[in-house]
């Protein structure tokens, strides 16, 4: 899955360099698109070759291929998360968000239910009891 319609569209430009199809494309995307496009922007064939299953023939085709073609994909702002000092919420906390996130939850709904489980339960101690205590909540509505 694409964060948003501009990712997608730069997936498709790259799948079009001679030798990488979508496989190769998804394992290559391995840094932030804003970087790859200014690597690709200014030629830089070494950062390139730092992405998985890309050589130096590879880097040189992609350069070539999409130099004059990726410069609205560099505005592309990567998520920058705010800071937050180490041991303001614990790990396990952290855990459980990144889990509720991936499970599509938007990132206020899911302090949210971390919060009320938290209030509910002071006994929590994990990421498993938490998203335990947080699944109770749902099926009890």
């Amino acid at each position: 899955g694409f964060l948003n319609e501009i990712e997608c569209e730069f997936f498709q430009q790259f799948i079009k360099v001679s030798g990488i199809g979508p496989r190769a494309a998804v394992k290559a995307i391995s840094k932030p698109i804003s970087e790859i496009t200014q690597a690709i922007h200014q030629g830089d064939t070494a950062s390139l070759k730092t992405l998985p299953g890309i050589g130096l023939q590879r880097a040189k085709e992609i350069v070539a291929k999409l130099q004059d073609k990726v410069g609205k994909y560099g505005l592309i702002q990567d998520a920058v998360l705010p800071e937050i000092p180490a041991d303001a919420v614990p790990d396990w906390q952290n855990e459980a968000l990144d889990v509720l996130l991936q499970l599509q939850y938007k990132k206020p709904e899911a302090q949210a239910m971390i919060q009320r489980a938290l209030e509910r339960n002071e006994k929590i101690h994990s990421a498993q009891e938490l998203l335990n205590e947080i699944y109770k909540q749902k099926v009890s509505g």
